[in-house]
């Protein structure tokens, strides 16, 4: 009988994922402080590996450019704003959009100062802001199908227009809000979302 150990074990192979994903996981926490910090631009990948104590191959084998390492924080981002999440019958589009959103602010907290570099930093790097825009069209499409929103036509390409504005707009107020409820936060994405829900309802009757 092959031994868990074996590669030939059936669950080898499975636990050889999971370690490889935390690996991976330690070194984007470790990548995005040392960004914060560095900036965004300083992406040569031999100081990196030098400031993060690994291989060159290592860290270029996981994070080759700044947008792998925008990819891999928004497919995180992504998972830990889902997990948990769930649709609560007679709850509003809106009401289940500010839950997603607040869900995936709070999942950003320990990254907002490598976030914050990297708003003033992507002004100079045009791969980096195609990326950001890339992922954040995403998350975007993604909030909606979970809220229920519309599905196809042009009503779902304005209802993504007018939360991907909307979303930046409350980012914006979340990267400064240094309260320990993220109330500002809440705040803005509440009015924003009862600013959004008004011209939804003139445009569509």
């Amino acid at each position: 009988m092959a031994s868990p150990h074996d590669p030939s074990h059936p669950h080898a192979h499975h636990g050889d994922h999971h370690g490889a994903h935390a690996a991976d996981s330690a070194m984007l926490d470790s990548l995005l402080a040392v960004l914060a910090q560095r900036g965004w631009r300083c992406y040569p990948t031999a100081s990196l590996a030098s400031m993060l104590g690994v291989a060159e191959p290592q860290l270029q084998a996981c994070f080759p450019s700044p947008g792998s390492v925008i990819t891999a924080l928004n497919r995180h981002l992504n998972q830990a704003m889902l997990d948990g999440y769930a649709v609560t019958v007679g709850e509003s589009v809106r009401d289940r959009l500010f839950d997603l959103i607040m869900r995936r602010f709070d999942a950003m907290l320990p990254y907002r100062p490598a976030l914050a570099r990297l708003t003033r930093d992507w002004w100079f790097h045009p791969l980096l802001k195609a990326s950001v825009l890339e992922t954040t069209k995403g998350t975007i499409a993604l909030m909606l199908r979970q809220a229920g929103g519309p599905t196809h036509g042009w009503q779902k390409s304005l209802a993504e227009a007018g939360l991907t504005l909307l979303y930046a707009d409350t980012m914006r107020i979340w990267l400064k809000d240094d309260s320990s409820d993220q109330g500002r936060t809440m705040a803005r994405l509440e009015r924003n979302l009862e600013r959004a829900d008004g011209w939804a309802n003139k445009l569509l009757g």
